[in-house]
């Protein structure tokens, strides 16, 4: 059973609800939970589930070392803005269509912890993670996008 107390953590989490309704609240505030939501929940933020039992989903848990390892410090985070953003809410709604997608990475995340061979797991691992949430930020930016008024999308300038 999910935490119902407010508590934080030393790594990101990662939540897909993918069916249940309810609420979910990051750092005091109340988001709504619905098929299909998403919640960013980086290191040290507060975050804590409602008493709904009902819900079905994946957790995912990754800290920041194994997610970038191999390259630059931190120029995957800061391209994936899906976390610990203060001028965006913690979660969105991916969706119908891609949640399949998501599907597979989740199962071969699991397949590939289930296995016992050793030679080239973190890399797997880190990569089909780092696939996951390039789908979830693509699909994000084109819901921002799509939801945006049409008077921000206008480029043109006129003196």
């Amino acid at each position: 059973m999910p935490s119902i107390k407010p508590h934080i953590h030393s790594f990101f989490q990662k939540i897909w609800f993918k069916t249940g309704n309810g609420k979910h609240y990051v750092d005091f505030k109340t988001y709504d939970v619905l098929d299909n939501a998403m919640f960013f929940i980086a290191p040290n933020q507060v975050h804590y589930f409602d008493d709904q039992e009902h819900y079905e989903g994946v957790l995912l848990h990754f800290n920041h070392l194994f997610l970038i390892q191999d390259e630059r410090p931190l120029d995957f985070m800061l391209n994936c803005s899906l976390f610990n953003n203060p001028f965006q809410q913690p979660s969105c709604c991916i969706g119908a269509g891609i949640d399949t997608l998501l599907d597979q990475y989740v199962l071969q995340m699991k397949g590939e912890l289930e296995s016992e061979e050793l030679f080239g797991k973190e890399i797997i691992l880190r990569n089909y993670l780092k696939s996951f949430l390039i789908q979830v930020q693509r699909r994000k930016k084109h819901f921002e996008k799509v939801s945006e008024p049409q008077y921000l999308m206008r480029r043109e300038w006129y003196l």
